[in-house]
């Protein structure tokens, strides 16, 4: 969610990165809701410009799918540590196939529950300043 506590509307170009190593490769479907989206040279990160209205909270839901070349995937939130604050409400859902063994994530999840041939996990958090990375882990 972005808000705006500024009297005058602000423009901004968010940059959302993503994690890209040996484990997991650039998405290849994505989806920034409401908003036209570009990536960066190396394929690192999503990009999108937002102008937000005076007193307004804006919430964008980002999807994407990534190639897994392993038993180990990883969102990036370290990067909240630098930011001027932290982030207010922090919501994230991890769907994995049922049959999944194993599963563990990073984060103690607040919530888990069924719905067919998925398993989803729900990590909020409030005041989010991660130190760590968010790390699904299966066998």
């Amino acid at each position: 969610m972005f808000q705006n506590l500024r009297k005058g509307t602000v423009a901004a170009t968010v940059c959302f990165p993503v994690a890209v190593d040996e484990e997991q490769g650039f998405p290849y479907e994505c989806e920034v809701e409401g908003h036209e989206f570009w990536t960066s040279a190396g394929d690192t990160a999503l990009f999108w410009a937002m102008k937000v209205r005076p007193a307004v909270a804006e919430t964008v839901r980002v999807r994407y799918l990534q190639e897994l070349r392993g038993h180990k995937v990883r969102y990036i939130l370290r990067t909240t540590e630098a930011w001027p604050a932290p982030v207010g409400d922090a919501e994230f859902v991890v769907a994995v196939p049922a049959s999944w063994q194993g599963v563990e994530l990073s984060l103690q999840p607040d919530s888990t529950w069924q719905e067919g041939e998925r398993r989803f996990y729900r990590v909020k958090r409030k005041g989010l300043r991660a130190d760590v990375d968010l790390v699904l882990h299966w066998q």
